[in-house]
């Protein structure tokens, strides 16, 4: 029986460097969910992990029928594809999820909003849009002024919902953090190395999450 073609054989070559991205996406994933807002959207990994899909799926298609060897390849390399794109979906999902739940707090707030893909701020804007019209015609329309407005976001009108940022989430440190203040005002404070998980407040642990210093679990 033939050998499989170079073609075919340098496609199952391990890439290290797709692998990281993968490894990454993931750290990423767990981190979005456990977090109570939303994350800064990973533009290189989505996108470098998209167009290595593609053209894995087009290069074994290209050979999938040539030999036994090459059919069996090819079921290998759709099921390793499925599970990157299985990957991307919940990474994807997760932060839709964010954004429909704090659609209107997600676009006022400048921070939030340049966190977002151009796409996930089309979607953010028009959610926000569909969701006031719907309130205003089928239920607003019909009240007084006074209690009429759907995004009330005033010291006396509370109406945009927002995460809870002094929610509690699992950190394991990629590094040392040094003493770390987890109490309130001048509350306790703990050394924290690399390899430690503590449960911190997610105040505390978000300065070390942006800087890539800590990974939510």
């Amino acid at each position: 029986m033939a050998g499989p073609a170079p073609e075919f054989e340098d496609f199952g070559e391990e890439d290290e460097g797709a692998k990281e991205m993968v490894r990454r996406l993931q750290s990423a994933w767990v981190s979005e969910k456990a977090a109570p807002e939303i994350l800064q959207y990973e533009t290189e990994i989505v996108q470098t992990l998209l167009d290595m899909v593609s053209d894995q799926d087009e290069q074994s298609r290209e050979h999938a029928s040539d030999t036994v060897a090459h059919r069996f390849l090819f079921n290998v390399y759709q099921m390793e594809i499925a599970r990157i794109r299985f990957l991307i979906r919940s990474y994807l999902r997760t932060r839709l999820k964010k954004i429909e739940k704090y659609a209107s707090h997600t676009i006022k707030d400048e921070a939030l909003h340049s966190r977002l893909s151009d796409y996930e701020v089309q979607y953010a804007v028009e959610y926000r849009d569909n969701v006031t019209n719907h309130m205003t015609s089928a239920v607003l329309k019909d009240l007084p002024p006074t209690f009429s407005r759907f995004d009330a976001d005033t010291d006396k009108e509370k109406m945009v919902p927002k995460p809870n940022l002094d929610t509690h989430v699992f950190c394991l440190a990629k590094e040392n953090l040094g003493m770390v203040q987890v109490g309130v005002g001048d509350g306790i404070a703990v050394q924290i190395n690399r390899g430690d998980l503590y449960i911190l407040r997610y105040t505390v642990a978000a300065e070390f999450l942006e800087t890539g210093k800590v990974e939510l679990l």
